[in-house]
């Protein structure tokens, strides 16, 4: 193997620093960011389950694989016939012999980083199963609570997949070294292979279909999630009455072909593993896949209505508890169905009538942008959301809202540069709103050609004093902000303010999100992170700057709540004066009303 030069170990290492240095960056720029919205302590379990799980996979995953290496390389044969003087492998087994402390560990190390930086990412699965806690609630199969199926099962198939790839990787490696080594040679019709390769690779077969029981196992409790049946979620018939027992047929026979492998410890005979497993792969083909599918075509589906009503009656339950839907807390009420209604009766229904809407959420944002936009660099999401607020009779409506957000990528070419992007168009103007039950008439004095929106806003030019009042109509957060666009607010003291407000007036923010970045330490960080050498020479940039950055209101709760599932579409609502986002369900996005 070539040296490498002095010069090329010098770059080789500062690389490596650099690399480093860059990843170090951005995890501080994290952890500057979950201290701004409070919830560091989310960066730290996040930060230390993975450096944990990447660990102890790295050394496991390292470690198993080094023991093969290792017991191959020692039990090699001490005489090894050579083919002739160009024998391909000699050139390698002599490299391999002169360096096999490089090649012992350093191939190990290699692997096992590889194998830690793929487990860290399941580290929410670690932390789902360390902080399990009981629903209460069992399962009618195995009698199991339903905490298992959502915080312990993912665990243990993800201890069972790198088991997996340690044994596979460790076959690998081992066959590898045997071949090299002359424990497995291809001369010969059937070829030789010594009784220390014969041994090792037969033990790690053997484990890999002994930990193909423990999968088999572990099926069975996967069979309640079964989406076999379209009709519902669960185990059906076939699953329970064919897959299931088949689970446990194949589990038997694995661990009886494992043991066949292991035999071979003490026996010279391969045709025995062998037979085992034919067999294993045989049953899996006709008992595990041929026999359900024959019970699921001529027996569950002519007679679906008889076969599946137990699961039916199963999946019912279990909907019903997790909605805590039971007779003590519904009550049935008989509807009378009246169908012919006279013109007073419609009349009458205040709470219905007055409330159909006539304004499409779906098709309107072009509409409020042509209409209310103001400038190229404000605009509106693709879909509007809708809202119910109370009119000037305090009866509650619905209406269409959006936020004038900033765009900074509507931006004029003759716009488009770091100062405007990051530190003059910093923020959106205005909460507009308009009743989803009318649109204008020609007919009054101020409407527009009439069928367009009722336009209610609230934004810098009335002070937020529009219909529905806001305390603080400038706009820091939003969905149509890149996940890159930061914002650099504030300044030095005394200086003018710089964020454009109106044509008339700047702004200078006074919020309390953000984080600060006017010493240099700091400043160097957010250059490195985001490339860019302005944050160290702008004098845009004072003492008393901040950076606002993870500004989309749904990232912004995926990343302090990873757990949470979160709503496609989070909607801006107006609460007590304030410009909030929320989901469907009414959940706060974290942070985002610090812009205030």
């Amino acid at each position: 193997m070539p040296k490498l030069s002095r010069r090329s170990r010098i770059l080789l290492i500062l690389g490596g620093i650099v690399l480093v240095a860059l990843i170090a960056g951005s995890r501080f720029v994290d952890w500057l960011w979950f201290g701004e919205v409070g919830y560091r302590q989310v960066f730290t379990t996040q930060l230390a389950s993975r450096a944990g799980l990447g660990v102890a996979a790295a050394v496991f995953l390292g470690g198993v694989l080094a023991l093969n290496l290792w017991l191959a390389f020692r039990n090699r044969p001490v005489f090894v016939p050579v083919s002739g003087p160009d024998d391909p492998l000699a050139r390698y087994r002599t490299v391999a012999t002169e360096r096999s402390r490089l090649f012992g560990l350093g191939v190990p190390i290699v692997v096992g980083v590889i194998g830690g930086l793929a487990a860290q990412a399941d580290w929410q699965t670690l932390q789902l199963f360390l902080n399990s806690v009981p629903f209460g609630q069992v399962d009618p199969e195995f009698g199991k609570d339903v905490s298992f199926y959502t915080f312990e099962l993912p665990f243990w198939r993800f201890l069972l997949s790198w088991g997996f790839i340690a044994v596979t990787v460790s076959f690998i490696g081992a066959l590898i070294t045997h071949y090299i080594f002359g424990g497995i040679r291809l001369a010969g019709r059937s070829g030789q292979l010594s009784m220390p390769a014969r041994v090792q690779l037969a033990v790690l077969a053997g484990l890999f279909v002994l930990l193909k029981a423990v999968d088999y196992f572990l099926d069975r409790y996967d069979l309640l999630l079964s989406s076999r049946n379209p009709l519902f979620t669960g185990a059906s018939y076939t699953d329970l009455n064919a897959v299931m027992p088949a689970k446990l047929i194949l589990m038997c026979i694995a661990v009886f072909c494992a043991i066949a492998f292991f035999a071979v410890i003490f026996l010279k005979n391969l045709q025995i593993p062998a037979l085992a497993t034919v067999l294993l792969v045989l049953s899996s083909v006709v008992v595990g896949a041929v026999w359900p599918a024959l019970m699921e075509q001529f027996s569950v589906r002519p007679n679906a209505n008889q076969r599946e009503a137990q699961s039916i009656e199963r999946n019912l339950a279990a909907t019903k508890a997790a909605f805590n839907i039971g007779e003590a807390n519904v009550q049935f009420v008989d509807y009378p169905g009246r169908t012919q209604l006279q013109p007073s009766d419609v009349a009458a229904d205040k709470g219905t009538i007055p409330n159909i809407r006539l304004l499409d959420p779906n098709v309107l944002a072009p509409t409020f942008t042509q209409l209310t936009q103001q400038y190229n660099f404000y605009g509106f999401t693709d879909k509007l959301d809708v809202d119910r607020y109370r009119d000037a009779n305090s009866n509650l409506r619905d209406y269409l809202v959006a936020l004038r957000e900033i765009n900074t990528d509507g931006l004029a070419v003759n716009q488009q540069n770091w100062i405007n992007r990051h530190t003059v168009y910093t923020h959106g103007n205005g909460f507009v709103a308009a009743p989803a039950d009318r649109v204008d008439s020609t007919f009054k004095e101020g409407a527009t050609q009439g069928g367009y929106p009722v336009f209610q806003i609230s934004d810098v030019a009335n002070n937020g004093q529009g219909a529905i009042p806001v305390k603080q109509p400038r706009v820091y957060y939003g969905e149509l902000v890149g996940r890159n666009d930061y914002a650099i607010v504030g300044g030095n003291a005394g200086e003018a303010p710089r964020e454009y407000d109106t044509d008339q007036q700047q702004y200078t923010y006074t919020g309390a999100g953000g984080v600060p970045v006017g010493n240099l330490f700091q400043r160097m960080v957010f250059a490195a992170n985001y490339g860019e050498r302005n944050f160290l020479f702008s004098g845009a940039i004072g003492d008393n700057s901040k950076i606002i950055y993870e500004r989309n209101p749904r990232d912004r709760v995926q990343k302090v709540a990873p757990w949470l599932k979160l709503d496609g579409d989070p909607y801006p609502a107006v609460v007590d004066g304030k410009i909030k986002w929320h989901d469907a369900e009414q959940l706060p996005v974290l942070g985002a009303d610090r812009a205030r």
